[in-house]
């Protein structure tokens, strides 16, 4: 899940979210050293999903990771952010770990109560 376009300090998101980030970046800053200014502030957090895990229950885990709808709900109504994303990172096709799937009606009302798009990538693990 990543959080953009937040007015204060990416660390205060962070503790508001009681979760450890995987990377973060405050607006006017490099995103590395000697590169163009950010935007926008971000933070990422990353949830290792089971490689099992059914399509229709990633976006569920994602948010109780985050401590639930709920919580979710109230910490981002806080921080007030421009976006926030999903993303499913999921097995290219082809792949032996690979299958169908769906998204909840459920899941799909939660991204839609806290106003986040689901987007999808697709990683090769045969590599």
């Amino acid at each position: 899940m990543t959080i953009r376009g937040f007015p204060g300090s990416t660390d205060e998101v962070i503790a508001l979210f009681g979760v450890a980030a995987d990377s973060s970046g405050l607006a006017s800053t490099p995103a590395l050293p000697g590169k163009a200014l950010l935007k926008r502030s971000y933070v990422r957090f990353n949830v290792d999903l089971a490689p099992d895990t059914p399509l229709f229950r990633m976006v569920q885990a994602i948010l109780d990771h985050m401590g639930g709808i709920d919580r979710l709900s109230e910490c981002l109504r806080r921080i007030e952010p421009e976006h926030i994303d999903i993303d499913l990172v999921l097995p290219v096709r082809d792949s032996p770990e690979q299958e169908g799937g769906f998204i909840s009606p459920s899941s799909i009302a939660d991204l839609q109560r806290i106003g986040a798009t689901l987007s999808f990538s697709f990683l090769d693990r045969r590599k």
